[in-house]
């Protein structure tokens, strides 16, 4: 058996290692929340989220790209109260 701990560490390096921040692209690695993700420009980010951070039943795995828009709907929301602070 191995332990969930030795899972969870392979993985995160794993995550890490195959979404590199790469030229103009950063990765963020498994923020805590929106706070974790840096709103300054001009660089363009990719979030990656920690697979502790969502459960999916199979009965609602047909719902994950509902989550993927609301992810975005929250970005856009925060990136347009940004905009309308530095107005």
């Amino acid at each position: 058996n191995v332990p969930n701990s030795k899972v969870n560490d392979e993985l995160r390096v794993r995550i890490t290692e195959a979404f590199p921040s790469d030229g103009p692209v950063q990765a963020v690695h498994f923020p805590s929340g929106p706070g974790g993700v840096p709103d300054t420009p001009p660089k363009l980010r990719l979030v990656v989220l920690h697979h502790d951070d969502l459960t999916v039943r199979v009965s609602e795995a047909a719902d994950g790209p509902d989550v993927v828009r609301r992810a975005a709907e929250f970005a856009a929301a925060l990136s347009e109260a940004t905009a309308a602070r530095l107005r």
